[in-house]
C-alpha cells in the first residue's frame, strides 16, 4: 500500500515561485482554508505529480504555473516534489519541473509553457524522463491505475459529479476504472480474428483442390524425369565417345607441336637458302655486267663470274665515292658562303679607306693652301701666334714658319705611310682571300663535274643491269622459278607459325593486363569511395567558412537544438558512418586541440586536397607519389609562411586584440567582438607563464539572463551557485573557506537494507542520533574557524539536509552546496585550499583565506575576491550572460576560440594576414617553385597550389561575391607583389588585410596545412576497408 508523506510546491498558481511550501501528510490529513487559499491547487498538484496530466481549464499549463506578468519577470519556474512510500515500502521521491517564459511580440505579451524535467529518485537509483517513461514507472510504484487517480482519488471538483452522468458516460468511466475496456477490445479483436480465420480456411480449401491438381502434374513430371534420365545416359555415352576423340585430338596437337618444331628448323633452312639466293643474285648481276660486249661470248663461266664480282665491287666503290663527294660539296658550299661574307667585310673596309683618303686630301687642299697664301685661320697657328712677342716679329717670323711647315710635312708623311701600310695589308689579305676563293671554286667545279660523271656512269650501269635481267628471263630452264615458289611457300608457312605464336603470347599478355587492370580499378574505386565520403563531409561545412558563412542548426536525438558555425562543434555532433569521413571529424578535433581555431578551414582544405588527388589519380599517377609530393609541398608551404609572418610583441595589446577580433568576426556573436576580444586577451595574459598557457586556469560560467553586453571577467573565483542557507548576510569579510567531499546528512547503509521501527520511542532515538551526528560535524567545522563551507555534489545521498542547514545558520557558517566534481581542482587552485574527504582531516591548515565573499543577487552567483592564500594560483573567471541557452552556448564556443588564438600567439608570437591572402600567396609561390621541378613532383606541386585557392574561393562565394572574378583579381594583385591583399567581406572588395586588421596566428595556419596534408596522405595510402568479425 502506498503512503503519501510530504508534498513540496513552488511556483504553482498562488504558491510563491521563490520559496517552496511543504505539506506533511498523516494517516488523516484535512485541508481547510478560504476560497483562493490553494486547496484545489494542492489536489491538482497531487494529480499532476502522480499522473503527469494538467488540470482542466489550465490553458496547456500556462495558468497552472505562477503568473509571469504578475512577477514582472521574463521567466518563472515551478516545481512539485512528492515524497511517498511505494508498494514495496521503499521511500520514493518524484520531482516535476516546469517553466513559463514571457516574450513581447509587437508589444503584445506571449507566454510559452514548457515542462522541463521529471525525475524519480528511489534509494540510490534515479530515473530520468530522458531514459524511461516516468508516468508508467510511477504508476507501477504507486500501485494504482491512472483512471483511479484521475476519477476517484484526485478527481477535480468540476468532474466530481460524474457518477450522476448518463449511462454511456458512466459505463466508459467504470470501464476505465476497472480496466474492462481492454477486455472489450480483446473480444472485438477475437471476433475479428475469427472472421479472418474463417476466410483463411476457405482459401485453404481452395488450396487443397489446387494442390491435388498440382499433384497430378507432379506425377506426370516424374514420368518425364525418368524418360529424361534415360536420354541423359545416352548423352553420357556420347560424351565418353567425345572424350576419346578429344584424346585423339590431344595426340594430334602433340603432332602439331612436333610439326612446329620442324617448321622452326625449316625456317632456319629457309634463311640459309635466302642467303644463298642473295649470293646467286649477286653472281647473276655480275654476269650481266658485260653481257652486251662482243668479247663476253668468248668468255667461259668462270671468267664471267669473276667479272661480275669485280663489277659489284666497282659499283659499291662508286656509291661510296658519290656520298663522300656530296659531303665535300656541302663543305665547299659552306666555305664559299664564309668567303663571300669575308669579301663583303673587305669591301666595307676598302670603302672606309677610300673615304678617309678623300677626307685627308680635302684637308691638305684647304689647310695647306691657306697657310701658303697667308690666311691664319688654323687654330693651332693662332695659338702659336698669340705666344709670339710682337716686338720680335721680324726675327721670329721665318723661324716660326719653318718649324710649322716641318711639323706639317712630318704629319703628312706619317699619314701617307700609314695609309700605304694599310693598303698593302688589305691588298695582301684581299689577294689571299681571292686565292682561297679561286681554289674552293675550282674544287667545287671539279666535284660537280665528278658528280655528273658518276651520275652518268650510274645510269649506264642501271641500263646494263636492266638488259641483264631481261636476258636472264629468256634463259632456258625453270630452276629460278621453282626456287622462288618453294621459298614463297616456306615463307607463308613460317608466317602462319609466327602468327599462331603471337596470338598465344598476346592472349597471355592480355589476361595479365586484364588482371592488373581489375586490381588497379578496385584500388581506384576504393580510393574514390574514400575521397567521395571525405569530400561530402567537407562540402557539408564549407558554407560555414568565413564571417559571412551560414550557421548550422543541429538537433540531437533528445530534441536539444544547437545553432553554430564552428566546424569542430558541427562535426562532433554530426552522425558519420563511413570510416574515411570519420577521419575528417578526427582532423577537426586535432586542429581544435592543436590551435583551437581554423577547424572549418582545415576540413575544407583537406576536401580540396582530396579533390586534387582524385584528378591526379585519373591521370594515372600512383597514390604513393602523390602522397610524397604533398608532404614536400606542405613542408615548403610552412617555410613560405614563416617567411611571410610578422613578429608580435606580447606587450602590444592592440595587436593581440586584432587577432582575437578576426577569430570572433566569423562567429554568431561577431557584433560583440569589441567586448569579448579584450576579455580574451586579458584573461590569457594573466594566466600565461613561461610562454605557456593552460586554458584550464580560465573558467567560463554561463548565466541565463541579461545580454552579452553584461559579460564580465573576474579574478579569483566565481561559483554559479547561491548560498544554501540564509542567516541574514550576503557578504562575508575576512572569510575562512573550507572544501569538503563528504555529506553533512545522516549516513545510510552501504547495502539496500530496511530498518523496521515498531514504536515512537525508537523513532525519537533515531532522530536524536541523527541530530547529534550532524551537530558534531558542524561543531568540528566551526572549531577550525571556518565561516564559508563548500560541499561537493553527491549522487548517493543528500549532501546537505534541512537539519544541517539549521545548525549552520546558528553557527553563522555560509554554506555553498553542489560544487561539481570536475570543478574541485579549479577551486583548490584558485583558493589555495585542500579538499577534505573526512571530518578527521578537517583542520585549519586545509582552509583558505579570502578578503570578501559576496553573493551577486542580480546575476545569482558567488564571487570570491582578495584571495591571500600562499598556495593560490592565478586564475580567471569569465561570466557570460545571455537571453537564452543557445546564445550562451555559442558565446562560450566563440570565446574559447578567441582564447585559443591568443594562446597560439603566446606559444609562437607571430601573425599572418587573413582573408585568403595567405592561401593565394602560397599558391603563387608554390606554382613558381614547381616550374623548377621535373617529373611528377612539378605536377603534384601545382595541384597542391591550386587546391589552396579553395579558401579565398569559398570566402568570396559565402560573401555573395563572384568567386572567379575575385580570385582572378587576387592573383593579379599578388603577381604585382601585393602579398597581403585579401578579400574584404565587409566591403565586398579586395584590399590590404594588414590595413584592415584581418590577421591570424601563424600557428593556426601551420597546423591547418600540416594536419590537412597528413590526413590526405593517410587516405591516399588506404586501398581497402577490412571489416572485423566482432
Amino acid at each position: 500500500m502506498t503512503h503519501l508523506q510530504r508534498l513540496s510546491i513552488q511556483g504553482i498558481r498562488s504558491f510563491d515561485p521563490n520559496e517552496p511550501q511543504e505539506i506533511r501528510f498523516f494517516p488523516l490529513t484535512i485541508i481547510i482554508g478560504p476560497n483562493g487559499a490553494g486547496k484545489t491547487s494542492i489536489i491538482e498538484s497531487l494529480k499532476y505529480v502522480t499522473t503527469g496530466m494538467m488540470p482542466p481549464n489550465s490553458n496547456s499549463g500556462k495558468t497552472f504555473i505562477h503568473d509571469v506578468q504578475f512577477m514582472d519577470k521574463s521567466i518563472v519556474r515551478g516545481q512539485i516534489r512528492l515524497l511517498f512510500t511505494d508498494v514495496e515500502k521503499k521511500s520514493t521521491i518524484i520531482t516535476r519541473s516546469m517553466q513559463a517564459t514571457l516574450k513581447y511580440l509587437k508589444d503584445k505579451p506571449q507566454i510559452t509553457f514548457r515542462q522541463m524535467n521529471a525525475v524519480i529518485k528511489r534509494g540510490n537509483r534515479s530515473i530520468d524522463q530522458k531514459l524511461a517513461d516516468i508516468n508508467a514507472e510511477l504508476l507501477e510504484l504507486i500501485g494504482v491505475s491512472k483512471a483511479v487517480l484521475n476519477n476517484v482519488i484526485f478527481c477535480h471538483q468540476e468532474d466530481i459529479h460524474w457518477p450522476l452522468s448518463e449511462g454511456k458516460i458512466l459505463k466508459e468511466k467504470f470501464d476505465d476504472i476497472f480496466g474492462s475496456a481492454a477486455y472489450t477490445k480483446a473480444l472485438e479483436s477475437i471476433k475479428k480474428l475469427r472472421d479472418e480465420e474463417m476466410i483463411q480456411l476457405r482459401l485453404l480449401e481452395k488450396d487443397v483442390v489446387f494442390t491435388q491438381h498440382i499433384r497430378k502434374e507432379v506425377d506426370s513430371k516424374r514420368k518425364q524425369i525418368v524418360e529424361e534420365k534415360s536420354k541423359i545416359e545416352v548423352e553420357k555415352e556420347k560424351i565418353r565417345n567425345l572424350e576419346s576423340k578429344i584424346n585423339q585430338l590431344d595426340s594430334r596437337i602433340n603432332d602439331l607441336i612436333d610439326n612446329e618444331q620442324y617448321a622452326e628448323m625449316m625456317s632456319k633452312k629457309i634463311s640459309e637458302l635466302i642467303g644463298s639466293i642473295d649470293e646467286k643474285r649477286k653472281n647473276i648481276d655480275e654476269i650481266g655486267k658485260n653481257c652486251n660486249q662482243p668479247e663476253l661470248i668468248e668468255l667461259n663461266r668462270q671468267q664471267i663470274d669473276e667479272r661480275l664480282v669485280n663489277f659489284d665491287k666497282n659499283f659499291n666503290e662508286s656509291k661510296s665515292k658519290k656520298s663522300s663527294l656530296d659531303l665535300r660539296l656541302i663543305e665547299c658550299n659552306e666555305q664559299y658562303d664564309e668567303i663571300a661574307k669575308e669579301k663583303s667585310k673587305f669591301s666595307y673596309h676598302q670603302a672606309q679607306i677610300d673615304f678617309y683618303r678623300n677626307q685627308l686630301a680635302k684637308y691638305f687642299d684647304n689647310e695647306i693652301n691657306d697657310i701658303v697664301n697667308g690666311q691664319w685661320s688654323s687654330i693651332l697657328i693662332r695659338e702659336n701666334y698669340k705666344q709670339i712677342n710682337r716686338n720680335d716679329w721680324k726675327s721670329i717670323k721665318d723661324e716660326f714658319f719653318d718649324n710649322f711647315i716641318e711639323y706639317l710635312r712630318k704629319l703628312i708623311e706619317n699619314s701617307e705611310n700609314l695609309i700605304e701600310n694599310s693598303q698593302h695589308e688589305y691588298s695582301k689579305k684581299d689577294s689571299e682571300l681571292q686565292q682561297q676563293f679561286d681554289t674552293i671554286k675550282n674544287e667545287k667545279d671539279k666535284i660537280e663535274m665528278e658528280i655528273e660523271f658518276r651520275k652518268s656512269e650510274q645510269q649506264d650501269l642501271q641500263t646494263k643491269i636492266d638488259t641483264i635481267q631481261n636476258e636472264m628471263k629468256n634463259l632456258p630452264g625453270n630452276f629460278l622459278t621453282k626456287l622462288d615458289a618453294e621459298i614463297s611457300n616456306l615463307e607463308m608457312e613460317l608466317n602462319k607459325i609466327n602468327q599462331k605464336q603471337n596470338e598465344i603470347d598476346s592472349k597471355s599478355e592480355i589476361d595479365r593486363l586484364e588482371e592488373r587492370k581489375k586490381s588497379l580499378r578496385s584500388e581506384c574505386d576504393s580510393l574514390k569511395e574514400h575521397i567521395v565520403a571525405a569530400k561530402a563531409v567537407s562540402d557539408a561545412i564549407r558554407t560555414s567558412l568565413g564571417p559571412k558563412g551560414m550557421d548550422k542548426m543541429i538537433e540531437s536525438s533528445n530534441g536539444d537544438v544547437t545553432i553554430t558555425n564552428d566546424g569542430a562543434t558541427i562535426l562532433k555532433q554530426m552522425r558519420v558512418l563511413h570510416p574515411a569521413a570519420k577521419m575528417l571529424v578526427e582532423l577537426s578535433k586535432a586542429q581544435d586541440i592543436e590551435a583551437g581555431d581554423g577547424t572549418t578551414s582545415v576540413v575544407v582544405l583537406a576536401g580540396s586536397l582530396l579533390d586534387a588527388a582524385d584528378k591526379l589519380l585519373k591521370r594515372g599517377i600512383h597514390p604513393s607519389a602523390i602522397s610524397d609530393s604533398f608532404q614536400r609541398a606542405a613542408t615548403k608551404s610552412v617555410e613560405i609562411m614563416e617567411g611571410m609572418s610578422i613578429p608580435v610583441n606580447l606587450d602590444d595589446r592592440d595587436t593581440l586584440i586584432k587577432a582575437a577580433t578576426t577569430s570572433l568576426n566569423s562567429k554568431v556573436v561577431s557584433q560583440h567582438s569589441s567586448l569579448l576580444a579584450p576579455i580574451s586577451v586579458d584573461a590569457v595574459l594573466k594566466v600565461q607563464e613561461n610562454n605557456n598557457v593552460d586554458l584550464k586556469d580560465i573558467k567560463i560560467i554561463r548565466k541565463l539572463g541579461g545580454t552579452l553586453d553584461d559579460t564580465q571577467m573576474f579574478d579569483g573565483l566565481v561559483l554559479p551557485q547561491k548560498f544554501a542557507n540564509d542567516f541574514g548576510m550576503k557578504k562575508i569579510e575576512k572569510a575562512r573557506i573550507g572544501l569538503i567531499q563528504f555529506c553533512v546528512s545522516p549516513p545510510k547503509t552501504d547495502m539496500d537494507n530496511q530498518v523496521v521501527i515498531s514504536d515512537y520511542t525508537q523513532m525519537d532515538r533515531i532522530l536524536k542520533e541523527e541530530r547529534l551526528y550532524i551537530l558534531n560535524i558542524v561543531k568540528q567545522i566551526k572549531k577550525t574557524g571556518c565561516n564559508v563551507l563548500l560541499i561537493q555534489k553527491s549522487i548517493l545521498r543528500d549532501a546537505l539536509n534541512e537539519m544541517a542547514i539549521h545548525f549552520f545558520n546558528k553557527a553563522k557558517i555560509a554554506v555553498i552546496r553542489d560544487v561539481e566534481r570536475e570543478d574541485i581542482e579549479f577551486v583548490c587552485k584558485s583558493l589555495g585550499c585542500r579538499p577534505v574527504a573526512s571530518l578527521d582531516h578537517f583542520v585549519p591548515e586545509a582552509l583558505a583565506s579570502v578578503d570578501l565573499v559576496e553573493e551577486v543577487s542580480d546575476a545569482k552567483f558567488i564571487r570570491f575576491s582578495g584571495i591571500s592564500s600562499p598556495n593560490a594560483n592565478r586564475t580567471v573567471n569569465i561570466v557570460i550572460r545571455g537571453s537564452n541557452k543557445l546564445v550562451l552556448e555559442e558565446a562560450e564556443r566563440s570565446l574559447h576560440d578567441a582564447l585559443c588564438v591568443i594562446r597560439c600567439l603566446v606559444i609562437r608570437p607571430a601573425l599572418i594576414s587573413g582573408g585568403g591572402s595567405l592561401e593565394i600567396e602560397l599558391s603563387r609561390k608554390l606554382t613558381e617553385f614547381s616550374r623548377t621541378l621535373v617529373g611528377l613532383d612539378g605536377i603534384c606541386f601545382r595541384s597542391f597550389a591550386e587546391a589552396l585557392e579553395i579558401i579565398p574561393y569559398t570566402l568570396a562565394e559565402n560573401a555573395g561575391l563572384n568567386p572567379i572574378v575575385t580570385v582572378t583579381e587576387l592573383r593579379n594583385r599578388h603577381a604585382n607583389d601585393e602579398k597581403y591583399t585579401g578579400i574584404n567581406v565587409r566591403l565586398g572588395s579586395v584590399s590590404d588585410m594588414l590595413a584592415e586588421n584581418v590577421v591570424q596566428p601563424l600557428q593556426v595556419s601551420i597546423a591547418a596545412i600540416t594536419l590537412a596534408s597528413e590526413t590526405v596522405r593517410s587516405l591516399l595510402k588506404i586501398d581497402d576497408i577490412v571489416h572485423t568479425v566482432r
